[in-house]
């Protein structure tokens, strides 16, 4: 994906627990992409739980599971680890890699967010979060001064 493009279509999601994913409405909302085998995707989660926390009713988070491994495709261990880290948000479970292909996505974690406006305007991958946090911040400023 390249900033500005639309976000995909989450509600073609087959797999998933939580949640059926919906497309946000006039919402930010960042999307995830992490694996049950990537210890860097372990150590993001208390970070990802602040975000969540923080930006509660003002931004949406929407999970992808993208298995590493066969191991990886195993929906129960997947469950066990989301309970775990406390993920609440849907979480698209990606073992045909239809999402993964969509936002072209080769490493884990990756983080996308959008505007309100659903269009792509903040990408990264495998770094620290704080420049993720940063336009987070900026982009909800920016939803709630545009209401």
């Amino acid at each position: 994906m390249r900033l500005r493009d639309p976000l995909p279509n989450l509600e073609k999601a087959v797999n998933f627990l939580n949640e059926k994913p919906v497309n946000p409405i006039s919402t930010p909302s960042l999307v995830y992409f992490w694996s049950i085998s990537c210890g860097d995707c372990k150590r993001r989660m208390p970070e990802i739980e602040r975000i969540r926390e923080e930006f509660h009713g003002r931004l949406q988070l929407i999970s992808i599971h993208m298995p590493l491994s066969k191991a990886d495709e195993n929906v129960e261990e997947i469950e066990r680890l989301s309970r775990k880290y406390k993920i609440q948000e849907p979480i698209i479970i990606d073992n045909d890699y239809y999402f993964s292909t969509i936002f072209g996505t080769k490493f884990v974690p990756s983080f996308y967010l959008f505007d309100g406006k659903g269009r792509l305007r903040h990408f990264q991958a495998t770094k620290g979060l704080r420049p993720l946090m940063h336009r987070i911040k900026k982009l909800v400023l920016e939803a709630e001064t545009a209401d």
